[in-house]
């Protein structure tokens, strides 16, 4: 699993400088994203009364040792009156091991998920961290912590967070947010980064400024302009600051969108990147994309050399005739031919009832030209619940964060959910090609080592997560 950056994080969109997977970027920013919807990741914005949900998982890990798999442990979860988990205990030979205490606002957004680990000594259960969130009147977070439990004091004890202040005009479109960063050290929050959004008379986004925190005082970074033509995005100009005015860098031009109306979103069918390079704009590269009825998506990028446009990267992310994510697949262009270098499966098994029993993760070996068995989970006793509207895909309402950015040795990468053993972040450079690869977790970091200073594109993936961003390195 890799790539498709959504280079949107958090609620706010960065700066794009790359010419591979636009399509996701486009999405998120005028809010059509695809939502991921229940236990079976299933692709589908329509409303359900009826949903349905596991009671156990029994969990497997891949032994090559002993070629076959290795159980890990079982999940048994509880869920409130309309099918969102508030409780996940695993068990390992009938013994408490960990459990995930989960509370919703009423519009079921997370507020907050305590993970408690059973002492067998004190036969009960002890706290271990918390992540925290609280929304205001628009469903959006103002602030976000993760603590953890210190059992000397009894008490939660902030290791990172951040606080938003959103400003909101006359027609709650957002105008202004401050993004504030924790700091252990003074037990406080500083500020980190300013966004504003300007909107026209038809309520339409036209600009998009970042500006950082530096020295004790604001900066300009860079813009955004969104150019339309009947309501649509045609173009997307990007300008940074140069020190006394902004500047032109990046064009998003000539966007064909589709209506994939099944699931009522609008996707990108093609278009092209430019620099502004000497007053005038340069084709970099350009990306087309096919969409099948599951929901699935195939996008070719290509790179404009010697006035000709030559094959970069291919991306397929497939589905299932259920519409539930099954795989993607990387290709570079080489030798005139496609060739793959990274490829993940999921293989579904169905009961009669078209609920998952079953789900493997296979990764692509490129030392043994062959899928890997990595996970296994098995699905069992699933239950009915009457919902008011669709439940949320697992991690819809995950956070993000990256620091310091720009970095010149160390990144550190906060994620504020419980990531499975599979999660992964992949660092693509501007062409779209995978840099570094690695095991993600709920707080882990990278060092620069060999990486060449410039852009980066980094994405999270999990089983229903894909989150996105834009790292710089000094």
């Amino acid at each position: 699993m890799f790539h498709k950056t959504i280079l949107v994080l958090i609620l706010t969109s960065l700066s794009v400088n790359s010419i591979y997977s636009q399509n996701e970027f486009l999405k998120t920013k005028f809010q059509t994203k695809i939502s991921q919807s229940g236990q079976n990741g299933n692709k589908s914005d329509i409303k359900r009364s009826t949903v349905f949900q596991p009671e156990i998982a029994i969990n497997y890990l891949w032994s090559s040792s002993i070629g076959d798999w290795d159980y890990i442990d079982t999940s048994y979860f509880e869920y409130d009156s309309e099918g969102y988990a508030i409780k996940q205990t695993n068990r390992d030979s009938g013994l408490d091991i960990v459990r995930y205490l989960t509370t919703y606002t009423e519009s079921h957004k997370k507020t907050e998920v305590v993970t408690q680990n059973f002492n067998q000594s004190l036969m009960s259960w002890v706290n271990f961290k918390r992540t925290v969130q609280i929304f205001n009147e628009h469903d959006h977070v103002i602030e976000y912590r993760y603590e953890n439990w210190n059992t000397s004091t009894s008490e939660w004890e902030t290791t990172y967070g951040s606080k938003y202040f959103r400003t909101y005009d006359i027609n709650n479109h957002q105008v202004e947010t401050i993004y504030q960063d924790y700091q252990i050290s003074t037990d406080s929050f500083v500020n980190r980064t300013k966004y504003i959004n300007i909107y026209d008379s038809q309520g339409r986004l036209t600009s998009y400024e970042e500006i950082i925190w530096f020295n004790n005082q604001w900066e300009n970074l860079s813009i955004e302009h969104y150019n339309y033509v009947s309501d649509v995005v045609t173009s997307i100009v990007t300008q940074e600051w140069d020190g006394t005015n902004y500047a032109n860098t990046v064009r998003y031009n000539n966007i064909i969108w589709h209506n994939w109306t099944e699931v009522n979103v609008s996707e990108a069918l093609s278009l092209t990147v430019q620099n502004w390079d000497n007053n005038t704009w340069v084709n970099i590269g350009r990306s087309n994309f096919t969409y099948d009825s599951y929901g699935g998506s195939i996008e070719v990028s290509q790179n404009y050399i010697n006035n000709s446009w030559v094959n970069a990267y291919r991306y397929t992310e497939t589905y299932d005739s259920l519409q539930h994510y099954i795989g993607d697949r990387g290709e570079e262009w080489i030798n005139n031919s496609w060739l793959l270098y990274d490829e993940s499966k999921y293989i579904l098994t169905y009961n009669t009832e078209q609920q998952i029993i079953r789900k493997i993760e296979q990764q692509w070996d490129d030392f043994d030209l062959t899928f890997d068995n990595r996970i296994r989970t098995d699905y069992l006793n699933y239950m009915s619940f009457t919902n008011s509207a669709e439940i949320d895909e697992q991690h819809n309402n995950t956070f993000i964060k990256v620091y310091p950015n720009p970095f010149t040795s160390k990144l550190k990468i906060e994620v504020d959910a419980n990531l499975s053993e599979k999660a992964e972040f992949i660092l693509t450079d501007l062409s779209g090609k995978i840099v570094l690869k690695l095991k993600a977790s709920s707080n882990f970091s990278i060092e620069k080592d060999k990486l060449e200073s410039g852009f980066y594109n980094f994405t999270i993936l999990d089983t229903n997560l894909k989150k996105s961003g834009k790292i710089i390195i000094e």
